[in-house]
């Protein structure tokens, strides 16, 4: 201190003024002075006024602030409001505030005070000794994508999602997302110039992946067309895909060859595939821009009774039914007079056909009969009262049910009833026999009432009246649906059989089964054209 005073303890006389300049020693700066009033020149004044006077001079570190620009960005640095220069000295406890500015295509990521981050592109730091202040800056690259064809691509930084063309700071981590379209799978995802491993061969599926970023990133997928493979094995029919995994509906890529294994069932014929004939086998499709779908269909073989069969002749007499021909005279029943009568074979359908393996159902009643037909057969349902078509499919619904029975007392045809009590199937090698008598269609098998299964499930040509308790049809009500639906002349199909083949069915009356529903004119023309093409005699 220079002036009127010096640092202890100083006598002053009242009503005087003493002046003194406080001077700072090297490295440090004076802050404050207590007990006196500042001058304009740096001096400090106090009037004595009789009391005791303490003057307290405080003085404080100064250290200096020092920085460096790094690549990428520049440091500016205030204090007290005021920009100071780098290794400017401050006054120690000052708070100084820190701003790093980035350059073009860089972004400041982190700002240091003494090594203590401050903040990412600024801060503040208070001054406590010797301080560097320094920066980071990193370059900015720029992502880019386009979406392909039957995909989208989505990519987030930091969380956040970008557009195609932002950038983002070099060492950032970014997720890609690509996701296929529907009808379509992702086939390769390229990051950075990067095949991406891993990616999802789904049909409308997803796949996402992490990539640092360290310089200009360039995002491609590519995606594969795809369609739906579906297949259905009709009745009668099998069907496996041999493409190991694949379901029907599932989808494959454009291309793709599929490859099935298609056969038919016992008792079934005329294989199709797609409504063109097959031969069974192996039937390979390509994927060609189109869904596939593969569709076997077959025709039942209307065998109805196995080789070994019992038919009742006209004498009441039995014979195989595989040696029945055109114009044997059997036992048939009339439902129009409820009564047995001597009916004619018109011809033993299959008669020439080879042996084969089959499914045989095999139908035990409780009289001890066991009858066996191969794919279906007709019997008289007491319970229901009319003929019923037994398969495979159905067999088990009609144990417990009473069928008509037809037995020879050596007089006359004795008509009784029995349950039909199991029903099961076996494969066997044999040769099967469909007889059709004329007009009726019935006739009387293993003494069990009986009737033929029909070409193009024409079942409707049987049970098209109702039938009363003694097996006649019911008069009433047969006269009443003639009367609601009429029946056919022979003037309506004299383009397809002679007026003899006419009346060797109960075609007028099929009019009658079509108006109920129960039979098509469609099936109609089948049935006669199969009828013409495969009567034999012999």
């Amino acid at each position: 201190i220079t002036g009127d005073l010096s640092f202890g303890a100083n006598t002053v006389e009242f009503g005087t003024t003493y002046t003194f300049t406080p001077t700072a020693n090297d490295g440090y700066q004076i802050t404050s002075v207590e007990g006196a009033t500042a001058n304009n020149d740096g001096s400090y004044s106090f009037t004595a006024n009789g009391t005791d006077v303490s003057i307290v001079v405080t003085a404080k570190k100064l250290y200096a602030v020092t920085w460096s620009d790094p690549t990428g960005a520049t440091i500016s640095v205030t204090a007290n409001g005021n920009a100071i220069s780098n290794g400017a000295p401050v006054v120690e406890g000052t708070s100084i505030s820190v701003t790093a500015t980035a350059s073009s295509g860089y972004a400041v990521t982190n700002v240091t005070a003494n090594g203590t981050s401050i903040g990412t592109t600024s801060g503040t730091y208070t001054v406590n000794g010797a301080t560097t202040i320094a920066a980071t800056a990193k370059k900015l690259y720029a992502v880019t994508w386009s979406d392909p064809t039957g995909a989208t691509i989505s990519v987030t930084a930091n969380g956040n999602g970008i557009t195609s063309g932002a950038t983002v700071v070099e060492g950032t981590s970014i997720s890609v997302t690509a996701t296929a379209n529907g009808g379509y799978r992702l086939n390769t995802v390229t990051i950075g110039g990067n095949s991406q491993s891993g990616v999802s061969t789904s049909q409308a599926g997803s796949s996402t992946f992490s990539y640092t970023v360290n310089a200009a990133t360039s995002i491609s997928a590519t995606t594969v067309k795809m369609y739906t493979v579906s297949w259905e094995a009709g009745t009668g029919t099998t069907v496996t895909c041999n493409t190991s995994g694949l379901s029907s509906g599932e989808w494959v890529d454009n291309g793709t060859t599929v490859s099935f294994t298609i056969n038919l069932k016992s008792s079934y014929k005329d294989l199709k595939v797609n409504d063109n004939s097959f031969a069974g086998g192996t039937y390979s499709v390509t994927v060609n821009g189109a869904n596939v779908n593969v569709k076997a269909t077959a025709t039942y073989d209307v065998s109805c009774l196995v080789e070994g069969t019992m038919i009742m002749l006209a004498d009441g007499t039995q014979k195989a039914v595989e040696n029945i021909v055109a114009g044997d005279k059997v036992m048939v029943f009339n439902h129009e007079t409820g009564k047995y009568e001597v009916g004619t074979i018109w011809f033993n359908d299959h008669a020439t056909d080879p042996a084969r393996l089959r499914n045989i159902i095999n139908l035990e009643f409780a009289n001890g009969t066991t009858a066996r037909i191969a794919y279906e057969h007709a019997y008289f349902d007491l319970d229901l009262m009319q003929y019923v078509f037994i398969r495979e499919d159905n067999m088990r619904e009609f144990v417990g049910h009473r069928f008509v029975t037809s037995t020879y007392n050596g007089t006359e045809i004795v008509q009784g009833e029995t349950i039909l009590v199991k029903a099961y199937v076996t494969e066997e090698v044999v040769k099967v026999y469909g007889p059709i008598t004329e007009y009726h269609f019935n006739f009387i098998a293993d003494e069990m009432l009986s009737a033929p299964s029909f070409n193009f499930e024409a079942r409707g040509m049987m049970n098209i009246f109702e039938y009363d308790e003694d097996l006649r049809y019911n008069e009433e009500k047969m006269q009443a649906d003639i009367e609601e639906y009429g029946v056919f002349t022979y003037e309506e199909f004299g383009e397809y059989m002679t007026y003899e083949d006419f009346c060797k069915a109960p075609i007028q009356y099929f009019k009658v089964a079509i108006g109920k529903g129960n039979l098509t004119w469609e099936q109609i023309e089948l049935t006669l054209q199969y009828l013409a093409e495969n009567q034999v005699t012999e």
